[in-house]
């Protein structure tokens, strides 16, 4: 018979994912300290997915908003199965992906204010120009957290890390200039 959860509980079985995914991206914990759980996972994705969704509505129109967004999870998902399934690691995807899509909603929730400010100053100025250093800092964060993730996932080194996580920025930024048309500038 399954047990439900009570209120409290899941609140705090949140609060702790949440607390986790902060604490990965700090590079105190990783992969390994997030349960293997499907649902967990789905949960994440979905969460994810609207953060990316809300960022990019903030510099591109709905519908390339929705492209990018999608584009993103499905080509993060594929290139973390194909890298982990290569290295004979296949059985850590669900606790990989739940550390990228869990972090990566950290760092949206970090964005999108940042992203505001910067779609605020119209492209000139100095708070302009803080907001792009920050958004800078922002994604340079992220792309060490992606690594930290890599090498954990792959028991591999920090280096390794980082080459995986460029070659992932690559792939998806190359797949995105393809299939989302020279209109890529901020909605105006």
């Amino acid at each position: 018979m399954r047990r439900e959860f009570d209120r409290a509980e899941m609140t705090a079985s949140l609060s702790n994912l949440l607390r986790t995914y902060i604490e990965i991206c700090r590079m105190r914990l990783g992969p390994q300290d997030l349960p293997y759980s499907s649902n967990v996972l789905l949960i994440t994705v979905g969460l994810y997915c609207l953060g990316s969704y809300a960022v990019a509505l903030l510099i591109l129109p709905a519908d390339l908003a929705a492209i990018a967004t999608i584009l993103d999870l499905l080509l993060l998902t594929l290139f973390t199965a194909i890298l982990l399934s290569l290295a004979g690691l296949g059985n850590r995807s669900v606790q990989t992906l739940t550390a990228l899509a869990g972090t990566g909603l950290v760092m949206s929730a970090l964005a999108f204010p940042i992203v505001s400010w910067s779609a605020l100053a119209g492209g000139h100025g100095p708070v302009f120009a803080i907001a792009e250093v920050l958004r800078a800092a922002l994604l340079i964060w992220s792309l060490l957290v992606t690594a930290h993730i890599y090498r954990h996932a792959l028991s591999r080194s920090y280096g390794f890390g980082i080459l995986a996580t460029l070659a992932c920025l690559t792939l998806i930024l190359l797949a995105t200039i393809v299939v989302i048309p020279a209109s890529m500038n901020p909605a105006k």
